[in-house]
């Protein structure tokens, strides 16, 4: 299994421009907009305001029609914008960049042109090796949202989600642990008389603090876990309150977990793939009615006893104990999360249309690149090729990023 490319780079031999011909981005380029399918993908790819920031620039923009439904933009919102409203999703998979949120499935990118830029999410732990073979023979330039950098070398795409993730955890428990099917009949936090809800938060990142922030918020006994210690000093400074940290030591994790009203697994793994931190036996020993909220799930998950749910059935019970386990937490508030990841977008896009050539502004952005994982049908992307046995090319190596 594999795919062998047999374009290699030397150089000094020959400039980007001569081996990767890019055409200069002007008003006849099209940017499209289309309806996400998956019905677990509430959110849109750009918001009418980013729409507006390609449509000042001469360029011309095709919005599918309902494309904004579930996250309750109109139709009218993007024509007043400047959009073209389409009810053909194939002309508007046509366009010469698209912004999605979800990765395109393996129809969708026949209906893609020849060197489209398409801009998505990847997940690369639910991808196949077609979807990649697909995106390489159509010569794709592919931009991942969770792979773009800041100046600060920061991941805002990812972060901005993370945000709203952590915060959603919060809700998602409390909505649990009080529901006469799957919880225990509990509040969540404390009232006088009765003892707070203790809530054990695997990871220090952001979903971990902000999640934690909102638990502690609510008066819960929060104790977090993680296998840095630099990450837990950071977390601790950050959430100026007392919360219990400690290092992943298995026994000391299975007796908080066994005591605990509300699991949050929030590890993120660089390699796309989560470790299992909490064994079936362990879920064995929880109380009846506590929940498990495996954030972690879009990287395979934290828990032994975690598989995928969806929007519309999120939860499942296992030994008694209820797991949510939705890859996409964001789309539960798909108006936040548009806003969020266009808020982001509409800088780069007023880079990307000041720029004249996208080689241009991949020189210039060594964040913007590092969200680069196809370039022009190139697979760029280590960790993507390692995965799915694809060779590929480190993009660095495709520009030339001495000084002067």
């Amino acid at each position: 299994m594999g795919i062998y490319l047999e374009k290699k780079i030397e150089a000094g031999l020959s400039t980007l421009e001569e081996k990767y011909p890019l055409k200069t981005l002007n008003k006849k380029y099209t940017i499209g907009v289309p309806c996400e399918k998956d019905e677990n993908e509430t959110r849109v790819g750009l918001i009418p305001e980013a729409v507006s920031s390609f449509v000042k620039n001469g360029y011309r923009v095709v919005v599918e029609r309902n494309a904004g439904k579930w996250a309750k933009i109109s139709n009218l919102e993007y024509s007043e914008a400047g959009a073209e409203i389409c009810d053909d999703t194939k002309e508007v998979f046509q366009a010469d960049i698209l912004f999605k949120v979800q990765p395109p499935t393996l129809t969708e990118i026949e209906w893609m042109k020849n060197n489209a830029i398409l801009f998505s999410i990847i997940h690369i732990c639910i991808q196949t090796v077609e979807y990649f073979k697909a995106l390489i023979q159509k010569k794709i330039t592919g931009f991942c949202y969770e792979l773009i950098k800041d100046e600060c070398g920061h991941f805002p795409f990812l972060k901005a989600m993370s945000q709203i993730t952590g915060k959603m955890a919060t809700l998602i428990a409390s909505e649990y642990l009080c529901h006469p099917k799957y919880g225990k009949g509990s509040i969540l936090g404390v009232v006088a008389g009765s003892p707070a809800s203790k809530v054990v938060i695997i990871g220090a990142g952001t979903v971990a603090r902000h999640a934690a922030h909102s638990f502690l918020c609510m008066g819960c006994e929060v104790k977090i876990f993680d296998n840095s210690i630099h990450r837990l000093n950071r977390i601790q400074d950050l959430l100026h309150a007392p919360v219990s940290t400690s290092i992943l030591l298995p026994p000391k994790l299975a007796k908080a977990i066994q005591e605990a009203d509300v699991v949050v697994t929030a590890l993120y793994s660089k390699t796309s793939i989560s470790p299992c931190i909490i064994a079936e036996n362990v879920v064995k020993q929880m109380k009846t009615g506590s929940v498990i909220i495996d954030i972690s799930i879009d990287q395979g998950g934290c828990v032994e006893t975690s598989v995928p749910t969806t929007q519309k059935n999120p939860v499942f019970v296992k030994h008694g104990i209820t797991h949510y386990c939705v890859p996409n937490i964001p789309a539960r508030v798909p108006y936040t999360a548009s806003c969020a990841l266009s808020n982001l977008l509409i800088p780069i896009l007023e880079e990307f249309c000041a720029s004249g050539e996208l080689n241009n502004l991949l020189h210039m952005q060594y964040g913007l690149r590092n969200g680069v994982y196809l370039y022009q049908g190139t697979l760029t992307n280590s960790i993507i090729g390692n995965h799915f046995q694809i060779n590929y090319q480190d993009i660095n190596l495709l520009f030339d990023t001495r000084l002067g």
